[in-house]
C-alpha cells in the first residue's frame, strides 16, 4: 500500500462480520447450539468503544448477508453497567443506556435447537421493547431487555447481568 492510502474500514468491517456469521452458521448442527464472540474480536478491533447505535448498525448490515432460507437467530447482547445485587424489573430506557465499559457487545448465532434445551438454572427477568431508536423492521427484530443471575450469583449475592438483546430471526 502506498503512503497515503486508506483502507476501506466500513467494507472491511461489514466483510470480517459476514465471514464470521457464515461460519458460525456453517459451525451450528450436532453438539454446537450457539456460537458467540464480542464485536472487537470479531472485527479484529481489540479496545474499541462501542455506542449501543453503533453496534445495533453493524449487526443490521451483518444481517444482510445471511443465506436466506436459513432458520435461526443472530443476536446482539449489550452489556449494561449494574448497581447492586438485586435482579432489575424494570427495563432502562433505550435512549440513554449504560453501557459497560469493561465488556463490549457481543454477536449470538443461535440454532433453531438451542431454544429446545434445558431451561436455566437461576433467576431472569425479561421486557420486550415495543418501539426501538435504532427504526428497525418489526418483522425481523426484536428488542428485549434481560436481567440474569445463574445459581451461583444467586447464592453469593453477586450483581445480576443486564443485557439489552437485539435479535434479527431468519426466517420468520
Amino acid at each position: 500500500m502506498a503512503t497515503g492510502e486508506r483502507v476501506d474500514d466500513t467494507s472491511m468491517t461489514e466483510s470480517n462480520l459476514s465471514l464470521w456469521i457464515d461460519e458460525s452458521i456453517r459451525l451450528l448442527g450436532g453438539s454446537t447450539l450457539v456460537v458467540d464472540s464480542h464485536i472487537d474480536e470479531i472485527l479484529r478491533a481489540p479496545g474499541r468503544t462501542w455506542s449501543a447505535s453503533g453496534a445495533v448498525e453493524l449487526v443490521e448490515a451483518g444481517a444482510k448477508s445471511i443465506t436466506p432460507g436459513w432458520t435461526g437467530r443472530l443476536s446482539l447482547a449489550i452489556p449494561l453497567e449494574t448497581h447492586g445485587p438485586d435482579l432489575k424489573i424494570k427495563a432502562p430506557e433505550l435512549s440513554s443506556l449504560e453501557l459497560n465499559r469493561a465488556q463490549p457487545p457481543s454477536l449470538y448465532v443461535f440454532g433453531t435447537r438451542f431454544f429446545l434445551s434445558t431451561g436455566l438454572t437461576g433467576e431472569e427477568y425479561h421486557a420486550g421493547y415495543g418501539d426501538n431508536p435504532w427504526n428497525l423492521n418489526a418483522d425481523e427484530w426484536s428488542v428485549e431487555f434481560s436481567s440474569f443471575k445463574d445459581r451461583e450469583a444467586r447464592n453469593r449475592g453477586w450483581e445480576p447481568s443486564d443485557t439489552v438483546w437485539v435479535h434479527y430471526i431468519a426466517g420468520r
